[in-house]
């Protein structure tokens, strides 16, 4: 950065202000501008806008509207791993803790394979019913009915998952991953995790891959495994008021983003057919808390997910 675009003195006050009291002392005219040439009112005008920026290496201070704006947004409360009273408390649970931890990651691994070849799966059935009754008609009829059924086709299959997302779950409009990366940040966004926003994410990206728009099922798989992650690991569902009374231990802030993190590693591994890439991909851009254990447990799923998923594509084929 350049230093001298802060428009600020070293001791942080502005320069701006500087240049006022000046031309109030001077009786050239006080802060309004009046009595100012058009010279030193293009100056004020360059250092108000400069005056928004800040150094790099200087602490941000915030304003009270700053201020208002943070306190209106709800935050996680995350355990931090390096407490040492949690350290503790986590040492005297049960060793079971443990093992049914890796149990639920390969719950996820599993359902999030069998989503992954779903998707697919009904990416192609659309792709299918598009090219080959194109192509039938190409044949047997004239090639502007052709053209219009191919069209027509397309259109309906964008205008279905554009109105289940405005209609049914605006939750799930876009690839979700700046959701994702929101909550695993600490934000509590409401309703992203919940099984009405699954299912029409699911819908809406099959339909809308498989209508021929450049665009991919990778961001949305992302939102899946996320959401997938968050639905097993607690063992109830908010929108079905339901409760198994399982994973009760798992329901709080700190598992449930664990869950979460490796729901959405899974997701990328599932739709590129790469464990590595998946957890790589979680590490790398999204986790904002990471442990070495938590990076086992992830690539476990992952290999689950791809594996059921290749296991599933060969019955098929």
């Amino acid at each position: 950065h350049v230093s001298f675009v802060t428009m600020r003195n070293q001791d942080g006050s502005s320069l701006l202000s500087d240049i006022r009291d000046e031309k109030e002392q001077n009786g050239d005219g006080g802060p309004s501008g009046v009595g100012m040439d058009g010279e030193d009112l293009g100056m004020l005008s360059l250092l108000q806008r400069g005056n928004d920026l800040e150094s790099a290496s200087q602490s941000h201070t915030f304003t009270a509207k700053e201020k208002k704006r943070l306190m209106d947004s709800e935050s996680i409360d995350y355990l931090a791993p390096s407490s040492r009273v949690y350290k503790y408390w986590l040492s005297q649970q049960a060793w079971g803790r443990h093992w049914d931890r890796w149990l639920v990651m390969a719950c996820i691994g599993l359902a999030l394979g069998i989503v992954g070849f779903s998707m697919h799966f009904l990416i192609s059935f659309f792709s299918f019913i598009k090219y080959h009754g194109t192509r039938w008609l190409l044949v047997r009829t004239h090639v502007i009915i052709g053209w219009m059924f191919n069209v027509s086709f397309s259109l309906a299959l964008v205008y279905a998952s554009t109105w289940l997302v405005v209609h049914v779950a605006p939750e799930a409009a876009g690839s979700g991953v700046p959701e994702v990366m929101a909550y695993l940040n600490g934000c509590d966004i409401p309703n992203i995790f919940n099984l009405k926003t699954l299912v029409v994410k699911f819908l809406s990206a099959a339909l809308a891959v498989g209508s021929g728009l450049p665009v991919g099922p990778e961001g949305p798989m992302v939102h899946i495994g996320a959401t997938v992650g968050a639905g097993l690991s607690q063992g109830h569902s908010t929108h079905l008021k339901w409760d198994s009374g399982l994973l009760r231990r798992f329901q709080n802030p700190k598992d449930k983003r664990d869950f979460v993190t490796a729901g959405a590693a899974v997701g990328v591994a599932t739709a590129f057919s790469a464990p590595v890439g998946g957890l790589l991909f979680m590490f790398e851009e999204l986790a904002s808390f990471w442990q070495q254990s938590l990076g086992w447990q992830i690539f476990f799923a992952c290999m689950i997910s791809v594996f059921t998923a290749d296991t599933l594509h060969s019955g098929v084929s």
